[in-house]
């Protein structure tokens, strides 16, 4: 066992935020190979849940991998709107001990905390083109991001690195991303399909 400082307490709430942070930029940008590459998402798999958003046949969370998600849904998804903007607020995390308690130690990098939770708001804004070529449709909602983050292995998230230039040092991966709407406008079901009532 080894103390948490409050260096390390720092580093893992910043470095959580920006792994969710980094979940909408990469998918608003079409950056889909470092999507699917596991610098957000744990590998092989991960849990997503829009049981609350989208009518499902099993109404229960699917496990996929970064890879299928973005292959199935978000890459068919965003190619065809005319912009995507996700806009992620309030994040609050949980599960990251006060610094100086005592937890498994980690060599000579002190104590290390393995698992966290946080929620934020989160906003999503889609334009498509028209139907009859002029102009756009959009739809706007707004809602609650529930996810779960592990600490993966500093070797495993070197090889899996994707992003341009060498590796951030970030090993914050999510293994768990719940959507909960609170609130939808414009032509929701032209560009989302159906949902689930509110």
């Amino acid at each position: 066992m080894a103390p948490y400082t409050p260096t390390q307490y720092l580093l893992d709430h910043t470095f959580i935020t920006q792994t969710l942070h980094k979940l909408y930029t990469l998918l608003d940008t079409a950056q889909f190979p470092r999507l699917a590459s596991s610098e957000v998402f744990t590998s092989p798999t991960f849990q997503l849940d829009y049981t609350a958003m989208f009518p499902s046949s099993t109404n229960q969370p699917t496990v996929t991998s970064p890879q299928a998600i973005v292959e199935n849904a978000w890459r068919p998804l965003i190619s065809k709107m005319v912009s995507t903007q996700h806009v992620m607020s309030a994040v609050v995390v949980y599960g990251l001990p006060v610094p100086g308690t005592e937890v498994p130690d980690d060599g000579d990098k002190g104590g290390e905390v393995r698992e966290a939770t946080a929620t934020a708001y989160v906003i999503a804004h889609l334009c498509k083109r028209a139907e009859d070529g002029k102009g756009v449709v959009m739809t706007s909602n707004g809602g609650i991001g529930e996810y779960k983050l592990v600490r993966m292995e500093e070797g495993e998230c070197r090889a899996r690195w994707a992003g341009k230039g060498s590796w951030d040092g970030n090993c914050w991966r999510v293994s768990e991303v719940k959507v909960v709407p609170k609130w939808y406008e414009g032509d929701v079901e032209g560009i989302l399909g159906q949902v689930v009532p509110l």
